[in-house]
């Protein structure tokens, strides 16, 4: 077992953002490749055993402070190897100060045959922070045609503002309801879910229809949106330009971690059994 650690830290400083803190400990490093020119400071979280094992544990937290921006990644699909008992547990905390922003758009999670997942989000947003975040879990190695028929799954997203709840969601999927879901859908059986969450009114103005129109998958708050299911897939769908990189919520597209097309085509037929 292994419990592995990356901790950033962001800061405004002559007008750029700076990195004001890193920790981090096997199997976790963290790169900083040149960001494109408009681009936010970027770091890429590496997990250099190859994959997690049962009982591993990840614990990852992301500051930015007033004025800064950043957007982390991961390097590659987190792969989580089956399980004979232990969780493979992620801890994910995100805090986006006054005036700040933050895109956490991480590549998909590969969760093998009998695997154990446990993943907590929280992102913690200060007065005027913008957030751009999301996940992928793919259940089963698809192209070699495996099968996700047990296993665990809980994954938790919290978004609070001044320390106050203001939008959650979780996933539970274990023992018979990994047998429901298969029930439904045994032609086309489970291939992934995603989630994307952001800024309210930065989607209002962004996205090239009604949030009211994006069906059950959509969440909107005051603050937030959640999409999921056949909204994601119909926000996805959008085309966008690369020249818009000096917005980062209007690069989605070009920029989230869809860098696969064979993923989205893929799970589009599948994901509303998650629904």
């Amino acid at each position: 077992m292994t419990e592995g650690i990356a901790e950033l830290g962001f800061r405004q400083s002559g007008g750029l953002t700076r990195l004001t803190h890193l920790y981090q400990r096997d199997p976790l490093r963290v790169l900083f490749p040149t960001p494109a020119s408009g681009d936010p400071t970027l770091a890429v979280i590496v997990t250099t055993s190859g994959g997690l094992v049962a009982g591993d544990r990840l614990d990852i937290a992301v500051k930015v402070e007033p004025g800064a921006a950043a957007h982390v990644t991961a390097s590659a699909a987190e792969k989580v190897y089956r399980s004979t008992g232990p969780t493979t547990t992620i801890i994910q905390s995100l805090t986006v100060e006054a005036g700040a922003t933050l895109e956490f758009l991480p590549p998909e999670t590969i969760l093998f045959d009998s695997a154990r997942l446990l993943r907590e989000t929280v992102v913690e947003l200060g007065q005027g922070g913008v957030f751009l975040g999301g996940d992928i879990v793919v259940f089963g190695r698809r192209a070699r045609g495996e099968r996700f028929t047990d296993g665990f799954l809980r994954e938790v997203w919290e978004v609070r503002r001044g320390g106050e709840l203001i939008w959650g969601d979780a996933l539970h999927l274990e023992g018979a309801r990994w047998r429901y879901c298969h029930r439904r859908s045994d032609s086309c059986p489970l291939a992934c879910c995603r989630r994307l969450v952001a800024q309210a009114s930065l989607c209002r103005s962004r996205l090239p229809f009604p949030l009211d129109s994006a069906g059950a998958g959509a969440s909107v708050t005051t603050d937030l949106v959640c999409l999921n299911g056949s909204a994601f897939k119909h926000a996805m769908s959008i085309p966008v330009s690369l020249g818009q990189s000096s917005n980062c919520l209007s690069t989605v597209r070009a920029r989230l971690y869809f860098a696969n097309q064979q993923l989205i085509h893929e799970a589009d037929t599948r994901t509303e059994a998650m629904t």
